[in-house]
């Protein structure tokens, strides 16, 4: 979902319209977290609005950015998670129990990641082929912009200009991704 900046500034002063945004949003994703662990609706139900009530509270404490919300709030669900199982887990909740939780809460971020590099790429891709050819020597590559020069016979400032291209599209098709 691409919330802007100015959203996640509302949220941050605890603005009850963007809240309800965000909860429609994220709590079913809580809810599917915690069903990996527990096949009880409720109780699935019950970690994650605990989580989203604890957000809430702390929300004004909080980086006013989407990363950050969002880490945290995992991070919230996660502790919640394993006050809940190690206090009424008959079996007990072990280290091992903690490290699995730790595997599917990093899966989120494994897919984000995912989801941003193949955006880049296909920003990259949909460039002149010059202008991402020049990009990906001087990031790629580790060119300098004096080397790709050199090696395409084109002036340095042709070289800037299709660098600042390439940036522009990237920060114009990212924006969503930035904070």
């Amino acid at each position: 979902m691409g919330f802007n900046k100015s959203f996640w500034r509302r949220l941050k002063e605890k603005n009850e319209r963007a809240f309800a945004l965000f909860f429609d949003f994220y709590y079913p994703r809580l809810v599917a977290y915690v069903l990996k662990f527990t096949s009880k609706n409720r109780e699935a139900e019950d970690l994650s609005q605990d989580a989203m009530v604890s957000f809430w509270l702390n929300v004004q404490k909080l980086k006013p950015s989407r990363k950050f919300m969002e880490s945290y709030l995992i991070r919230i669900l996660k502790n919640k998670m394993i006050d809940y199982y190690r206090k009424y887990n008959k079996i007990g909740f072990s280290d091992n129990d903690v490290g699995v939780l730790d595997v599917i809460f990093h899966q989120h971020y494994a897919l984000e990641e995912e989801e941003l590099h193949n955006k880049i790429i296909s920003i990259l891709n949909s460039l002149p082929e010059k202008t991402k050819n020049i990009f990906y020597q001087s990031r790629n590559e580790e060119l300098t912009y004096k080397e790709i020069a050199i090696k395409r016979n084109i002036s340095i400032k042709t070289v800037e200009l299709h660098i600042s291209k390439a940036l522009k599209a990237l920060r114009t098709n990212l924006k969503d991704y930035m904070s």
